[in-house]
């Protein structure tokens, strides 16, 4: 029965939500599904930005990919000894990934962020929020909260994963911040990004997204269709903040020497899809107008959730992994 039922289930996610993907991710019915976000933050989410900010949103919507640091981006924000020191890479034990045993999570698998600690404020802050709302066109949604120390891999791992060329799955755009908590070279395995590669770019159509799938495309196949001056390695002290939007080709985490410490915090369109949903259990009185949407943005009735309601219904799954299942705000 268990194998009749992934057979149906293949051939409605082929016959059915494949095209549907397809049809939403056309760019007019893209702007038309996040026509509620693009309003919000055109009332909301614009500011007078400063000239770090513009260089940022500039360098995103030219390459993809941007680059700055704590203390040129978020003066006023916590430190970076406060930052490492709360994470406690040298004090705790952290989970270790149960398929990638090299990596060790510091946060829980499913937190309730609350704004004591001091990398959600730091994913909040009005400025990450105004660089990624300008350059997504809308007020976002927060989706991804990570906090990793990936240790060297045994000598001659093959490479598997994120550490692969690929590109994420989640929407025509999205955009992740990456913090660095430690200094990261060539073999600490930085995130490597190939710029040019975003939505309407130069590489946009060299192994697209197969939606709601992202791509894992050959590295030869890779290197053969791009300049090499194009792959930008984002090497930086720790205290190296980098934007980029992943729905472009990129790589990372294939550590040769020591670990590389990091932060992800991830946001996308509202109504993107398959997505880990996010449920909170506070209102956030206390946030703005952005920070409230994107921490608390509602679930929306799209086929994306009807995919997963008839995942659940049809497979008999009990849940469906959301990355994080509480955030209390204004605390």
């Amino acid at each position: 029965m268990k194998k009749i039922k992934a057979l149906l289930w293949g051939r409605i996610y082929l016959w059915i939500f494949r095209p549907l993907y397809k049809l939403e991710n056309l760019y007019p019915l893209w702007r038309l599904v996040n026509r509620a976000a693009v309003l919000h933050f055109r009332r909301f989410g614009k500011k007078e930005l400063s000239l770090v900010e513009k260089r940022i949103i500039s360098e995103l919507r030219e390459t993809g990919v941007a680059i700055t640091s704590l203390d040129e981006l978020f003066a006023g924000a916590p430190t970076l000894s406060e930052l490492v020191s709360f994470a406690g890479f040298e004090t705790k034990a952290g989970r270790v990934n149960p398929v990638k045993p090299f990596i060790r999570e510091f946060l829980e698998e499913k937190p309730a962020v609350t704004f004591k600690n001091p990398f959600a404020r730091l994913a909040l802050d009005e400025r990450a929020l105004s660089i990624i709302g300008t350059y997504l066109g809308m007020s976002p949604r927060f989706y991804e909260f990570t906090l990793t120390e990936i240790r060297a891999v045994p000598t001659r791992t093959e490479r598997e994963g994120s550490m692969k060329w690929h590109r994420d799955p989640h929407d025509l755009r999205l955009c992740k911040m990456f913090l660095y908590l430690s200094d990261v070279a060539p073999e600490n395995g930085p995130f490597t990004y190939l710029k040019y590669s975003n939505y309407k770019n130069k590489y946009h159509h060299l192994f697209p997204q197969v939606p709601p799938s992202g791509i894992y495309p050959p590295a030869e196949e890779v290197e053969k269709r791009i300049d090499s001056n194009d792959v930008f390695q984002c090497v930086g002290k720790a205290g190296t903040v980098v934007f980029a939007d992943t729905s472009g080709l990129h790589w990372g985490g294939y550590v040769k020497e020591k670990h590389r410490r990091m932060l992800t915090a991830g946001f996308i369109p509202p109504k993107s899809f398959l997505v880990r949903q996010l449920v909170y259990k506070e209102t956030g009185e206390e946030l703005s107008p952005l920070q409230r949407f994107t921490a608390l943005a509602p679930e929306n009735l799209t086929s994306r959730n009807v995919y997963i309601a008839l995942k659940k219904m049809l497979m008999g799954e009990k849940s469906v992994g959301s990355h994080i299942t509480g955030m209390k705000m204004g605390v």
